[in-house]
């Protein structure tokens, strides 16, 4: 019914309640205080419905910037995983999209369909499920790794997410940290959370009946078709957008008690919505956590978000923390490294991070090169030059100059013998080269491999400043 009133607000230029009360409502000869007080009930919450002084119901104007953007018109994808009876590793990964209307997008095995149970065997699988091959573990890893990177996903729980990650992380596939969990939703529709959080749970919940789990892919389509019920009850509170939906989450931080912290509420709400590094301390000046994110706002404000899961690391976090740190970055790149070399420089408490030597997988390094993105600062380029296995520096260039010094330190970088280099430089180029891999169509690359000298490198690296200087938001 909202979305049919909607477009009756839209195409007119106001309307009164005694009409939508009539047409909508099925009133015969409505009392105006009657229809007011019943249209109201219905769309008063909806931010797209404004009733202004004239007493006339009207379209709301539409909002502008990134996160104006209606949820329905984004490409979420669910990604349920499934684990066998013990809990600890991964047999299947399912990905379907929400919108307009639930889609398979992924249906894979992860562990050979001979290792599950009987029972496992005879529910879960199907001939309508793709057989295991050990070949493509890792191509549908790196799948999935796309439709986390490029799209907003949304997962059962935070400990599916994790398994899900640490799988990742053991095939050398890095995965963003900012997704979304079906609690979210919960929360902002106004829905308790059921206990203990299962599929099966949150579908009986919200439809009143048992979902019907036909295969082991059908879990993808039950967390999507979920999903998708949610957004219908959060349109009918008024949250529609991605703007709305991201002031529904802060509301219940805001109820988190920050005393005896020296970060507050407001603290998290000030942060910039952009690409960033943060960390957690204890009182001690001990580091408990160091992450990264695309979004420093939504990411930190998600460890103080009322909810009915909690991990115990989550409760530590919140119960220990003190002070919290953060670091604006021009890119998701200069946050990956930046990230790297923190943890390693502060070993962290609550940060776990598979050991990148021991990770399988192909790793390809890029030959010697400079990639550009936008920095931190206005007018400003930050370089990323690669030593083929050797080393990464991070220089930042200002708008359209190159410095005196540039060519100097192009010729010690790019054409000494050997960099003097640490343990650490191969596995941070590993995780740079990763994530260059998932968006190489995406970067501005300055190929130095194929270059004679420092000079016609520099010329290269200023002919590009303009189309990255083009590419800040």
């Amino acid at each position: 019914m909202h979305d049919e009133i909607l477009k009756r607000l839209r195409e007119s230029n106001g309307v009164s309640s005694v009409d939508l009360a009539r047409d909508f409502l099925k009133f015969i000869n409505p009392v105006p205080a009657l229809a007011e007080r019943a249209v109201f009930a219905i769309i008063g919450k909806d931010r797209r419905c404004v009733r202004e002084e004239d007493g006339l119901w009207r379209a709301a104007k539409p909002a502008t910037g990134p996160e104006s953007v209606e949820l329905r018109s984004m490409t979420w994808r669910a990604i349920h995983v499934l684990t066998g009876q013990d809990g600890g590793k991964i047999f299947h990964l399912s990905a379907w999209s929400v919108f307009p209307e639930p889609s398979p997008s992924l249906n894979c095995w992860l562990e050979p369909m001979d290792k599950l149970s009987e029972d496992e065997r005879s529910t879960l699988t199907s001939n309508s499920d793709l057989l295991f091959s050990l070949n493509a573990r890792h191509e549908y890893l790196n799948a999935i790794s796309l439709l986390c990177n490029e799209n907003p996903v949304v997962f059962l729980s935070s400990r599916q997410f994790n398994l899900f990650n640490q799988a990742a992380a053991t095939e050398g596939v890095s995965v963003r940290e900012d997704v979304f969990l079906i609690s979210h939703f919960f929360g902002a529709a106004e829905i308790s959370l059921p206990k203990p959080l299962t599929l099966e749970s949150c579908y009986r919940a919200l439809f009143e009946r048992e979902p019907v789990l036909s295969n082991a892919g059908s879990y993808g389509r039950i967390l999507s078709e979920c999903m998708l019920e949610l957004v219908e009850r959060m349109a009918g509170k008024g949250i529609v957008t991605l703007a709305d939906f991201a002031e529904a989450q802060s509301k219940a931080v805001e109820a988190f008690d920050f005393s005896g912290k020296n970060f507050s509420y407001k603290n998290l709400l000030d942060l910039p919505q952009k690409p960033g590094v943060y960390a957690f301390s204890a009182k001690s000046g001990d580091y408990l956590y160091i992450g990264k994110t695309t979004g420093l706002r939504r990411r930190t404000m998600g460890y103080f978000r009322a909810s009915d899961e909690s991990p115990a690391k989550l409760e530590r976090l919140r119960r220990e923390s003190f002070s919290l740190t953060t670091y604006i970055c021009g890119s998701e790149l200069e946050s990956l490294i930046y990230e790297y070399r923190l943890i390693k420089k502060h070993s962290p408490v609550l940060n776990s991070q598979t050991d990148i030597n021991e990770r399988k997988g192909d790793f390809k390094p890029i030959n010697d090169c400079i990639i550009l993105l936008p920095a931190t600062q206005e007018n400003k380029v930050m370089s990323f030059w690669f030593r083929r296995n050797q080393k990464i520096l991070l220089r930042t260039i200002d708008d359209l100059q190159i410095p005196d010094n540039f060519l100097n330190e192009l010729d010690q970088f790019f054409f000494s013998k050997k960099l003097a280099t640490n343990a650490n430089d191969f596995p941070e180029q590993e995780i740079a080269v990763r994530w260059i891999k998932c968006h190489e169509d995406e970067l501005v690359f300055v190929p130095v491999s194929r270059m004679k000298d420092s000079r016609e490198i520099a010329d290269s690296v200023k002919a590009c400043l303009p189309d990255v200087l083009r590419m800040r938001p």
